[in-house]
């Protein structure tokens, strides 16, 4: 197995350590294990997401961000006219856009943002957010005002005191 991931570019290796030898689980180990060593020799550590892709990164944000507004909203669209907007949300008769990128760079900062921007203009809202995994910061972008921000200060924002509410 260990020969198999490693010709694929995936490095493993065998378990070094073994979880039932540390004094925290001392008092919970069980003598009716048969053939504890053999599973241990057998077991093997894989890096977890060393395969995710930063397209697949941009996936799972966005994954997490629908299923939340899935829970906080009346109604998910997506919104595709002259650009591309991930999330256009109804709630109370009021909409709402958001738009979500892993990170903003270079190669498609505008894109993300004339995005927003052009469903704000579609819908009349004169303000928007940008979920993203880490950046931060204000922006206005022809009269829209857009705030950027990591998805988890989103995601934890009923807890406190709705700062990131549009």
């Amino acid at each position: 197995f260990m020969r198999y991931m490693g010709e694929r570019g995936i490095h493993v290796s065998q378990v070094h350590e073994r979880n039932d030898i540390h004094p925290c689980v001392e008092q919970f180990k069980r003598k009716d294990l048969d053939n504890l060593e053999y599973v241990v020799t057998k077991m093997v550590a894989i890096p977890c997401g060393w395969w995710v892709t930063s397209e697949d990164r941009g996936k799972l944000l966005e994954n997490i961000v629908f299923l939340e507004l899935r829970k906080r909203s009346e109604e998910i669209f997506y919104f595709e006219e002259e650009k591309e907007c991930d999330f256009v949300v109804r709630n109370n008769n009021k909409f709402y856009a958001y738009q979500v990128c892993f990170e903003l760079t270079e190669d498609n900062r505008e894109r993300e943002i004339k995005g927003l921007v052009t469903s704000c203009y579609w819908l009349g809202l004169k303000k928007g957010i940008i979920l993203t995994y880490a950046q931060e910061e204000e922006i206005d972008w022809g009269g829209i005002k857009i705030k950027i921000i990591p998805a988890w200060k989103w995601l934890l924002e009923e807890k406190m005191a709705g700062e990131y509410r549009l």
